[in-house]
């Protein structure tokens, strides 16, 4: 089996989403608990193929994953991201690669009027990378804007508004990208998540032991290329 405690910063969440997924249906599985164990709450139990628009959050800083598989048949393996989500909305936040951006964590809609922005700096000879986990917005008039570089001079590189398909991706040309959100004064919907990481991801394999790992980093369970046995 594997297994990974995953911990994000006193304050924040645990999120999770499917990078790849294909395992034997109902016999190779991955669980997710919402705590720092298995006698943790069950959140999802996951086997086939699964897409990248799954995910999963926890309600605390917590989360603990295992795979298990049986005996026989075996697939090309699971890529989980995870991300620590800080409160939303609160102005201007700098964020490092496993920092999730969330305009309303823990609400089922944001709010008129908003205005945030996020600067995700990835560390030195890498580029920041920003994935759609969820994202529903008022289509045209509430809307993420991403730009390369630290501030929002320049044309955007991405405008995303609307409902716009998880695990679409942007890969930032300099160390850094400038991300906003704005709200007009009326009509709300469920709102974004973007999960954040680099071009020089942390990764942790399956090692039959429970693995402590920190919020960004991925799960593997075998290396891309290969089969899990």
């Amino acid at each position: 089996p594997c297994m990974w405690r995953v911990t994000a910063p006193s304050g924040s969440l645990v999120a999770i989403a499917v990078d790849s997924f294909s395992t034997e249906s109902g016999f190779d599985l991955v669980r997710i608990y919402d705590g720092s164990s298995s006698s943790a709450s069950q959140l999802v139990s996951w086997s086939g193929t699964r897409t990248n628009t799954s995910y999963v959050f926890t309600t605390g800083r917590y989360a603990y994953v295992t795979f298990s598989t049986d005996g026989s048949i075996t697939r090309a393996g699971v890529v989980l991201r995870t991300s620590a989500v800080a409160p939303g909305c609160s102005g201007s936040d700098a964020i490092v690669p496993g920092e999730a951006i969330a305009t309303n964590p823990g609400s089922s809609t944001y709010n008129n009027s908003m205005d945030c922005s996020w600067t995700l700096t990835a560390p030195e000879g890498a580029h920041p990378v920003l994935t759609i986990a969820s994202f529903q917005t008022e289509p045209s008039f509430d809307y993420i804007r991403v730009y390369d570089g630290t501030s929002a001079s320049g044309s955007a590189a991405r405008t995303w508004s609307g409902s716009e398909s998880s695990g679409v991706t942007y890969t930032g040309t300099l160390q850094s990208l400038y991300v906003t959100f704005h709200s007009d004064s009326s009509q709300t919907r469920s709102g974004v998540v973007l999960t954040t990481g680099d071009t020089a991801p942390e990764v942790s394999y399956c090692s039959g032991t429970t693995q402590g790992v920190s919020a960004g980093t991925a799960l593997a369970t075998n290396v891309q290329g290969s089969s899990y046995t």
